[in-house]
C-alpha cells in the first residue's frame, strides 16, 4: 500500500464487492497520506464444511506522521461493518 501498488493491493479481492471496497480504501489511505500500513491476522478458523477460512485482522494506520503511536484500532468481523477499538 505504501509503495502506490494498487494492483497488489487489490490482488486478494475474492469478489466484485471486496474488489470495489478495496479499491475505495487504497484510493482513501493513498488520498490521506498513509504514512504507515501494518496488518496482522490472528489464526484462522474454518467457516463450517464450506471448505472456506475466516481471520481477524488488525490494522494500524499512521497519517502524515510515520511514528504515530496507534490510539483507535479498527476490525471488521463482517463485510461492510467496521468498529473502532479504542487502544493506549
Amino acid at each position: 500500500m505504501l509503495a502506490g501498488d494498487e494492483s497488489g493491493y487489490l490482488q486478494v479481492a475474492g469478489s466484485p464487492g471486496a474488489l470495489a471496497m478495496l479499491r475505495r480504501q487504497f484510493t482513501n489511505l493513498t488520498r490521506m497520506h498513509a504514512t504507515r500500513y501494518d496488518v496482522a491476522t490472528g489464526p484462522p478458523a474454518a467457516i463450517g464444511t464450506t471448505g472456506q477460512w475466516k481471520a481477524d485482522l488488525a490494522i494500524d494506520v499512521c497519517f502524515v506522521v510515520p511514528n504515530c503511536a496507534a490510539m483507535i484500532g479498527c476490525r471488521s468481523r463482517r463485510p461492510g461493518r467496521t468498529l473502532l477499538t479504542g487502544r493506549n
